[in-house]
């Protein structure tokens, strides 16, 4: 699985030197990070690390108000987080095209 996971590595610096006309990839166009990437992927830390461990594991809830609030909590992290990839993608299609 390993030797897979390199060979796709490579492959991938392959593809991505190619379509940068096989200059270094270091000069490849960076979009920078927009409030939007910012805001949601701060979102996505709060609401994972202050609501997550601390309300899920309470001793007086019972186990589906802590299971659905475990969904909740996931849904919320795994939607900021699939909002701001989709953000910052967007400017680099952008990016890559101008």
């Amino acid at each position: 699985m390993a030797i897979v996971a390199v060979v796709w590595f490579l492959a991938e610096l392959v593809r991505l030197s190619a379509r940068n006309h096989w200059r270094p990839l270091i000069s490849l166009p960076k979009p920078t990070w927009g409030v939007v990437d910012v805001t949601l992927t701060c979102v996505a830390v709060l609401v994972g690390a202050v609501v997550g461990p601390h309300v899920l594991a309470g001793r007086g809830d019972s186990g589906l108000a802590s299971w659905g609030l475990g969904a909740a909590v996931a849904v919320t992290v795994a939607a900021c987080l699939f909002g701001a990839k989709a953000s910052y993608r967007r400017r680099t299609a952008r990016v890559w095209r101008g």
